[in-house]
């Protein structure tokens, strides 16, 4: 029997999301939450998530591309990689905005740290910022945690997301890996939910795809969500399709016939 992590991102973002991932987390749908903590009521989402702290991971979903504090604005994702690739972003402002993200989380979880640190499309895998988080993630944290490390299969489903794993490869610092293990942080061992977030046909099919490439002590990230019109969230669509199928009588059924169970990462040691 494989053991995996099943993550839902985005916890926090706006209520459609946050109520839909808690559905999940009351019925032992997902090992681990997520949480993007710079929207002004992460507070009262953190309240409703504080009676599941024993339950699953909760971790930081580090975010530099959605809404910010004043003092740091957003950044568009094209203006934050050629930023961090050409290295001239402010390497103090980075690191100022993710001791604040730290800070809104403990406080709001009443003095909790995160049990793992992952960033809102992958930019803690960016050159410049993985050199401020991997570091300050062994110093602010207390062990066990872990980092998320995002690892494309190129040989997944479905053949148009592709282009997706090779543009998070390519944008990755690739002494990411090297930098986890001088640091003694550890990782998940295999990575799958990569697609393009739009569903031609079910979002089963994409599911039991990550079941079959998906190793022992690997992590399936997840983006599941009530039906919402927040037109700023470029995944509204897709995000109840998600959340049917993990909270269906399917998923259980997929998951026994790929000998697969999900369990929080301190099990695998």
């Amino acid at each position: 029997m494989r053991q995996i992590v099943l993550c839902a991102d985005d916890y926090g973002q706006n209520e459609a999301i946050s109520r839909g991932i808690l559905k999940l987390v009351d019925q032992n749908r997902i090992s681990a939450v997520s949480c993007m903590v710079t929207e002004e009521n992460w507070p009262f989402y953190a309240s409703l998530l504080r009676p599941y702290i024993d339950q699953v991971d909760i971790g930081l979903h580090f975010n530099l591309t959605e809404k910010l504090t004043e003092e740091n604005p957003v950044h568009s994702l094209v203006k934050l990689l050629l930023g961090t690739h050409l290295r001239l972003i402010s390497r103090k402002k980075i690191a100022a905005e993710f001791q604040s993200q730290l800070l809104r989380f403990q406080t709001a979880l009443e003095g909790k740290l995160p049990d793992f640190v992952d960033g809102h499309q992958h930019i803690h895998q960016f050159p410049v910022i993985s050199d401020i988080v991997l570091p300050g993630c062994a110093k602010l944290l207390k062990n066990p945690f872990y980092v998320r490390y995002v690892v494309p299969n190129l040989f997944g489903f479905p053949k148009q997301s592709w282009f997706k794993k090779i543009i998070i490869m390519t944008v990755t610092d690739w002494n990411f890996k090297n930098k986890l293990k001088k640091l003694n942080i550890s990782y998940n061992q295999s990575f799958e939910g990569i697609y393009e977030f739009k569903l031609d046909g079910k979002y089963q099919n994409v599911f039991i795809n990550c079941l079959e490439h998906i190793k022992h002590r690997g992590l399936i990230m997840c983006h599941p969500g009530l039906k919402s019109f927040d037109r700023q969230d470029k995944l509204a669509l897709t995000r109840p399709i998600e959340l049917e199928y993990l909270l269906s009588e399917d998923f259980l059924a997929d998951m026994k016939k790929a000998g697969v169970e999900i369990t929080r990462f301190s099990n695998f040691y």
